[in-house]
């Protein structure tokens, strides 16, 4: 316990000091205590390395104690390696000294490591004999620790062979001295093989309970230990295969809400850790989210509170689970399906390392999504093989190295408050919850997946979507039908997904029976969780504008040492220079581009801003944004020829090239912004977009950079599932942004840019225009547009407004023609005059301000003034100008019909679509022809749209 990396450097500083003194005796204590201690910091290498040391000066001083404990920790070092052959040999070693010496003890404790290893090996027989020497040993030392470790032992090789009862027995004993020896995390692990045992033996009931006190025990002792993050990984993993051998046991048993929120506790504990660490001293907001949703009425509750239907799912240990959650109503249907070829049971399953695995090689639910997205002709990298692969590449595995030193350097520099344990819990979550092992490009970026380069059919297969949809949606079609009425145009589902279904382009997927794709049909948004969702709904309450907000942060394409770009292939992204560009004009936020895209400056603004749009390379990986070093751009130039005239002077051979790559490459911290470095910003932003680079996206880091951006504070992040060509990129973008800033939510933008981009001829292709995901809250900007809309629509409801709107007309009006003319010289009238000639109405001041109009207070004796704006960004004023002609040009009937309309956007939508088919009957040489429409009877009830119809001519 304690602070190991302190200890470590007090054992360095012993081990210094044992080769001052010339002491063998001392030099071989500090080398098997300093190895020790790097076996459980994970530092394998220097751990045999000290250890080699101790056994080498042990032998040469015939010191057989010493041998033995160095043997012993060798054994354990190659055992936590996998290398069981070599840990054999070890233990081996130090159970022939122990038998030679006598010692009781050291038999017993290399019995024990020997019946480990044979186990590891499969060596089920060998294991059995050398535990039940163990045991024997234990008790005749009355050693009750030894003992808890045997009977543990035991009961694991018991229930590997299948002997459930004998499994069981030996469990209990282990339990019992454990408990009573007050020792909670033997008690976590005995009480989750227990549940294993106990589930394999048919006793569900028992076995339920047993999981549920294991994976309450590794959380709690999870929290508290002072261990190394390694460490607490460990229990992290073993207390995520007890929630998910606890979802199979409680679907076993019929108990399906209790596994939803076994589910959900499982999603949630690294985010709530993360959450809770974050709000230290914070009242309201931390006590809330402490609150994890335990019992399905709150589930339902926060369910309610999106006012939308939800499709649960969870990969549990080669089953997926799903749940259809309805608001106000509850958990409606439940589905669960086999993700193997193989029809599986209880007892047909597998167990590594004691969790319970899928016994697919390749589970069906990974076939669908890969056999998608080749469809779409887009890259992936599926297979139920681990990253540890021989056929890793040499790329793959020197960014596997990066990855790891990125972490080592993260937690370097985040001892106290460690962010970067948070992203690994993620990843090492998502991996134990994927369907199966994922084999990725471990950077992402080593090869191109620019659209262009991809072969995609003209007229792609629908029998993969389809089967992904069947397996996916299908079997809540009914459901959703039914609970989601079908006079709202467009209804909203969110999706709570897990492990590789974020690979999946849900906006393609359809039925047999469809024409209309997912998106056309519903709102997609995803959430990892239903605490996500509830963080979101609380950070709509609490993250208010500051002073020193600003409307948005455009920044990419940023300018990268040569070296980096050597070594990552990440080159200048030249289009996304036009991208930024549409969406800072259409944002009115200059973008970021080149060396001034840089870590620092991102980090200085980042905060502040409402939207955040980065066009960038990702290294999915490493979960991390790349972005400009700063001053190593600019000094590179000059720390090169520099080091070149002292090579010259110096006469370095041909290493010189490699220092001078050396010496001018940054640190991946210099320019990485890392999902860590996210976690250290409190963020405002209501959306941010992430778009650019071609890097090979992964699920898991999808899953990390996103979930750091939410526990940071933005409320919804829009992330790329593959790399589009650019030209649809930007259609995409300046459709999606053009409908955020007229006041439509998220999803609904994201469904009109889709369409947009789908409609255009050269873009027809879904790779084109399905690669986007919106994940967290569906948010409107708080923008100028939308708060003209919400004037207009303030005036409409007002019986005074026609007088009003006439005298905001007549003041837009006199804006635009003096930016017309280009004067530049400021204009203003006073308030009051105004107020005098509206008359009381509401909403026109906001509209003012909403075009740009600026209201001073008045100051020197001066009245309050009302200044003309000067310029008309986003045309703002032009818009505005267009309204109020229209809405004049209605009659005071048609008005009045419509501010009944108001109150229902989803009314008014259908509405609008009405009329559009009307006008797409008629031309201007038939204005007097009579379509007829069909209309819902629903939308017939809705209150107003028969005055409105009416008033328009259409009955």
């Amino acid at each position: 316990m304690g602070n190991l990396q302190q200890a470590l450097v007090c054992f360095e500083k012993r081990l210094v000091l044992s080769h001052d003194l010339d002491s063998s005796h001392a030099k071989g204590l500090a080398y098997g205590e300093l190895g020790c201690l790097h076996s459980l910091l994970g530092n394998f290498e220097q751990a045999i390395s000290c250890l080699e040391h101790q056994l080498r000066i042990a032998q040469e001083k015939a010191d057989k104690v010493a041998e033995g404990d160095a043997a012993c920790g060798l054994g354990g070092v190659y055992q936590q390696m996998g290398e069981y052959e070599t840990a054999l040999k070890y233990h081996q070693l130090d159970l022939d000294i122990a038998e030679e010496t006598g010692n009781l003890a050291c038999q017993g404790r290399a019995c024990g490591s020997l019946g480990v290893s044979h186990e590891s090996l499969s060596n089920f027989e060998q294991a059995v004999s050398y535990q039940e020497q163990h045991l024997s040993i234990a008790a005749q030392m009355n050693d009750r620790v030894a003992k808890t470790l045997a009977y543990s032992s035991l009961g694991r090789v018991h229930h590997a062979l299948g002997n459930y009862p004998q499994a069981v027995a030996y469990l209990h004993q282990a339990l019992q001295i454990a408990e009573q020896l007050g020792r909670r995390e033997d008690e976590a692990k005995i009480r989750h093989r227990l549940g294993l045992a106990l589930w394999g033996h048919g006793d569900l009931e028992e076995s339920q309970q047993q999981l549920y006190k294991a994976a309450d025990l590794f959380e709690s002792y999870r929290r508290e230990a002072h261990m190394s993050n390694e460490y607490k990984l460990s229990l992290f993993d073993l207390q995520t295969a007890s929630y998910q051998a606890l979802q199979r046991v409680l679907v076993a048993l019929g108990r399906t809400n209790e596994a939803l929120v076994v589910a959900e506790r499982g999603r949630t504990r690294a985010f709530v850790d993360l959450l809770l660490e974050r709000q230290t001293g914070s009242k309201g907001f931390a006590s809330e989210l402490d609150n994890t949703p335990v019992t399905i009425e709150q589930i339902v509750d926060t369910v309610s509170r999106q006012q939308a239907s939800i499709i649960y799912y969870s990969l549990a240990a080669g089953f997926l689970y799903s749940w259809l959650i309805v608001p106000d109503i509850g958990v409606v249907k439940f589905h669960q399906s086999t993700l193997s070829d193989i029809d599986q049971d209880d007892d047909n399953r597998s167990e590594i390392n004691g969790q319970i695995m899928s016994t697919a090689t390749v589970s069906t639910l990974d076939q669908c999504i890969t056999d998608v997205r080749e469809a779409l002709g887009v890259e992936t990298m599926l297979s139920a093989t681990s990253k540890s692969s021989d056929l890793m590449s040499e790329t793959e595995s020197e960014a596997e190295d990066c990855w790891q030193q990125q972490l080592e350097e993260l937690q370097g520099r985040h001892d106290d408050k460690d962010r970067s344990g948070f992203l690994r819990m993620i990843n090492r979550s998502h991996m134990f919850n994927s369907s199966s092992y994922s084999l990725y490009s471990v950077n992402g970026n080593s090869s191109s997946c620019h659209s262009g380069s991809l072969s995609r059919s003209k007229s792609w297969a629908n029998q993969p979507v389809r089967e992904l949809y069947s397996m996916l949606i299908g079997p809540f079609e009914d459901s959703l039908m039914k609970h989601n009425s079908s006079f709202v145009a467009q209804r909203e589902l969110v999706l709570v997904l897990q492990g590789d279904l974020y690979l999946v382009p849900f906006s393609v997927l359809r039925g047999e029976k469809d024409s209309d794709y997912l998106f056309e049909r519903f709102s997609l948004v995803v959430v990892p969780s239903i605490r996500d969702m509830l963080a979101g709904y609380i950070a709509t309450k609490t993250n208010k504008p500051t002073p020193d907000s600003v409307p948005a942060l455009v920044l990419g394409n940023p300018k990268l040492p040569v070296s980096v770009v050597d070594q990552w292939q990440w080159g200048e992204l030249h289009m996304a220079e036009e991208e930024l560009a549409i969406v800072g004009e259409l944002l009115g936020s200059d973008a970021v581009t080149g060396k001034d895209a840089t870590k620092e400056a991102c980090l200085q603004h980042v905060a502040h801003a409402e939207c955040v749009h980065l066009a960038t390379h990702i290294s999915w990986k490493l979960s991390a944004i790349v972005l400009a070093p700063g001053d190593c751009v600019k000094s590179e130039t000059d720390s090169t020829s520099v080091l070149n005239e002292e090579a010259e002077e110096v006469q370095f051979d041909d290493s010189a090239s490699d220092i001078s790559s050396s010496m001018n490459t940054p640190a991946l911290s210099d320019f990485l912004l890392t999902a860590a470095d996210i976690l250290n910003i409190q963020l405002t932003a209501k959306l941010v977009v992430l778009t650019g680079g071609e890097a090979k996206v992964s699920a898991d880091g999808i899953v990390g950079l996103t979930r750091a951006l939410l526990a940071a504070g933005a409320q919804c992040v829009v992330v790329p599932l593959w790399t589009a060509p650019t030209k649809a990129v930007h259609l995409l973008m300046k459709t999606f942004y053009t409908y955020l800033l007229q006041g439509s939510r998220v999803s609904h933008a994201m469904t009109e840019a889709m369409r947009s981009v789908r409609n255009t001829k050269h873009f027809s292709h879904p790779s084109h225009w399905a690669g986007f995901m919106i994940v967290g809250s569906d948010v409107k900007l708080t923008s100028k547009v939308a708060q003209m809309g919400n004037s207009l629509c303030q005036m409409i409801q007002d019986a005074k407004s026609r007088d009003a709107m006439r005298v905001i007309l007549h003041l837009v009006e006199k804006s635009l023609q003096r930016i017309h003319r280009g004067q530049k010289n400021p204009m203003y009238t006073t308030q009051q005059s105004i107020e005098q000639k509206v008359v009381g109405a509401i909403g026109w001041k906001e509209l003012l301000k909403s075009v740009g109009f600026r209201f001073e207070p008045a100051h020197n004796g001066l009245p309050s003034s009302v200044f003309f704006p000067m310029t008309d960004p986003g045309e703002r004023l032009v818009q505005c100008s267009a309204s109020l002609q229209a809405l004049l040009g209605l009659t005071p009937g048609t008005i009045a019909a419509l501010s009944k309309l108001l109150p229902s956007p989803e009314g008014a939508q259908v509405i609008t679509s009405t009329l559009r088919q009307v006008l797409s009957q008629s031309s201007c040489k038939d204005k007097d022809l009579n379509a007829q429409i069909p209309v819902s009877v629903k939308m017939w009830r809705q209150p107003g749209s028969h005055e409105f119809l009416a008033s328009l001519g259409g009955l």
